[in-house]
């Protein structure tokens, strides 16, 4: 039977495994044993604490294979994203460019850096085995969370938003990246995903 659980300091063995195997732009996993680690302490800290409002606190969840022991998935919730770091994404807009006089209406889609989503829960660091894509257990790892912050509701706000690993060919490169990321940064989309996670 598999049973989620918040994470606790021994499971830093699996989560690393966990992380290894998990794909590239998954940046809030990272295959980095000190900042796992940081990561289960924070955790730790944040479940054992006296909370009224969401704040710095981070929660940590494992998806473990009570039979064996093993750690088949994990995901965590962030209290406030932007709490001790920017936390920027990108609103996606059209500006309209018109004058009677010239005869000229141009529409531009336009993707603006911004911190609009600060403040919010995040949903993070959700990565299940490949065979249990797409199966309850998958669903338990996801929502599970989500019956953590209902029985909590002081610990979060109000509104939750996200992360999606975006789309990668088999190569590892990323068109999202190569269309924009490439313009200020040299280097390719593996490399820049491990530059932040």
């Amino acid at each position: 039977m598999l049973v989620m659980r918040p994470a606790q300091m021994a499971d830093l063995g699996e989560v690393q495994r966990l992380a290894a195997d998990s794909p590239i732009g998954v940046t809030s996993l990272p295959d980095d044993a000190g900042r796992l680690g940081d990561k289960i302490a924070a955790s730790e800290t944040s479940f054992a604490a006296e909370v009224s409002f969401n704040g710095e606190e981070s929660y940590f969840f494992v998806l473990e294979d009570s039979t064996t022991g093993k750690l088949v998935g994990c995901s965590a919730i962030v209290a406030s994203a932007g709490y001790s770091e920017p936390f920027y994404s990108f609103r996606n807009e059209t500006f309209v460019h018109a004058s009677r006089e010239l005869k000229i209406h141009n529409k531009i889609h336009v993707l603006s850096q911004c911190h609009d989503l600060t403040g919010n829960s995040l949903l993070t660091s959700f990565y299940v085995l490949p065979e249990l894509v797409g199966t309850g257990w998958a669903e338990l790892n996801s929502r599970g969370r989500l019956l953590f912050m209902a029985a909590h509701p002081e610990r979060f706000a109000e509104s939750v938003v996200t992360e999606i690993v975006g789309y990668s060919d088999e190569q590892g490169d990323s068109p999202f990246w190569d269309a924009i990321g490439r313009n200020f940064f040299d280097l390719n989309y593996a490399a820049a995903e491990r530059c932040v996670a």
